[in-house]
C-alpha cells in the first residue's frame, strides 16, 4: 500500500497564516499612527514653547502693551526666519500643516494653533493642563480642531 504525503499547504493553513500577518498589521498600523501622533504632538508643544520664551525674551524693556508676532520676533532675532515652516515647522505652520497664530501684546498673548486631529488637541491640552500653575498660562483650550493658549 502507498503511503500518501503532503506536498504542500492546505486551504486552512493558508487562511490561518494570512489571519496571523493580518492581526499583526494592524497592531502595528495602530502603534505606527500613535507614535507619529505623539511626535506630532511634542513637535507644536516644543513650537509653543518657543514662541512662548520668545515673547519673554522680547518682553524684557518693552512696555506690556507692545504688539507681538512672528515678524517681529525674526525681526529682533529671537525666532528663526523659517520657524514653523514647512518640512521645518514653517512660519505659522504646525506639524499637522495647520496655522499656527501670535497675536496680542507682551503681556498677554495667544497663541492658537489649529487643523489638528481631535486627538492631538487633547493630549496638547492635557500637557499643558499640568502647567497652568506653575509657568503662568492663564489658559489652554481645545475647540474641536483648535488649540488655544492665552499667556499673561
Amino acid at each position: 500500500m502507498k503511503k500518501f504525503t503532503s506536498k504542500g499547504l492546505t486551504l486552512i493553513e493558508l487562511f490561518l497564516a494570512l489571519a496571523i500577518i493580518a492581526i499583526i498589521w494592524v497592531v502595528a498600523t495602530r502603534y505606527y499612527q500613535t507614535v507619529k501622533l505623539s511626535g506630532q504632538v511634542n513637535d507644536a508643544i516644543s513650537m509653543v514653547q518657543a514662541l512662548r520664551a520668545a515673547v519673554a525674551n522680547y518682553a524684557s524693556g518693552q512696555p506690556k502693551n507692545t504688539a507681538v508676532d512672528f515678524a517681529t520676533l525674526s525681526n529682533v532675532g529671537l525666532l528663526p526666519s523659517d520657524f514653523g515652516a514647512a518640512g521645518n515647522f514653517g512660519q505659522g505652520t504646525n506639524p499637522w500643516g495647520g496655522n499656527v497664530t501670535l497675536a496680542g501684546t507682551v503681556g498677554n498673548f495667544t497663541i492658537t494653533m489649529d487643523n489638528m486631529p481631535a486627538q492631538g488637541c487633547q493630549n496638547m491640552l492635557a500637557k499643558f493642563q499640568n502647567q497652568i500653575s506653575n509657568d503662568g498660562t492663564e489658559s489652554v483650550n481645545c475647540g474641536g480642531s483648535t488649540f488655544t493658549a492665552q499667556f499673561a
